[in-house]
């Protein structure tokens, strides 16, 4: 399959979309990024700008290339959406949108879905146990060395790829940092009421949050963060007010 450079990372960013719908991407998910991005001879550097595309907010699931490769590029997605044994919703609806698009019909859609599910069953070749890393037959439900179930260990070790703000109170995000403040960042954000991860742009983000009464512990950490490049706050206040949600303000 010959594509220029914009097509590859197109393609790839498609692919890596479908797998971050439901918020996380499995060890499984990413061998299937990886064994795509060899077969359709892309570079590391096209794979980055593929998974920076996808991490966008304004990213929006486009079509590349003569229709046979579209059709190539339908088929991985439904494979990664596939790979941990069922169609996620979430990642259902991004692969149904790419479908509309290429022209694909409801029949054909799952024409599509049952012949690549066919071609998994039928696969030979290994994977690496997501626990212990043993390489395993695809088909395997349980590790033979470590003995745990694929598709659990699979969803255990998944990388967390994006977090909901809360609705109300006042939450605030932060990366990871070499600052001296850091460390007490962390634990203090731990110790609040909603504390969650995300792996974004290659550094791990820690969410934060807090209820209105409780502004008092988030200043806290807002003190901490100071010395942190990237961090802000999200502001929830239950209002009639226009100013309900103020997103994204800098600390």
């Amino acid at each position: 399959m010959e594509l220029t450079d914009k097509e590859r990372i197109a393609y790839l960013a498609n692919i890596i979309a479908v797998a971050r719908a439901d918020g996380r991407i499995s060890p499984m998910e990413k061998s299937v990024i990886t064994r795509i991005q060899k077969r359709i001879k892309a570079k590391k550097s096209e794979l980055n700008k593929a998974e920076s595309r996808a991490e966008s907010s304004e990213f929006e699931i486009t079509p590349v290339g003569r229709f046979s490769v579209k059709i190539q590029n339908l088929e991985d997605m439904i494979h990664i959406s596939v790979v941990d044994g069922s169609l996620d919703t979430s990642e259902k609806s991004v692969v149904i949108e790419f479908a509309k698009a290429v022209g694909v019909t409801q029949e054909q859609f799952k024409t599509i879905v049952a012949e690549v599910k066919n071609y998994l069953a039928s696969e030979t070749n290994t994977v690496p146990c997501p626990k212990c890393e043993t390489p395993i037959p695809r088909s395997a439900k349980f590790c033979p060395n470590c003995g745990s179930s694929i598709l659990e260990a699979d969803k255990e070790a998944a990388i967390a790829v994006s977090y909901e703000i809360p609705k109300s109170g006042l939450a605030l995000e932060f990366a990871e940092s070499t600052a001296s403040s850091f460390p007490e960042a962390v634990r203090i954000a731990k110790a609040a009421p909603i504390c969650t991860t995300a792996v974004k742009g290659k550094k791990t983000w820690y969410l934060a949050a807090w209820p209105t009464i409780e502004i008092l512990e988030a200043m806290k950490l807002a003190n901490n963060l100071k010395g942190l490049r990237n961090r802000c706050v999200f502001r929830r206040i239950p209002s009639t007010h226009s100013d309900l949600n103020r997103p994204l303000i800098p600390i």
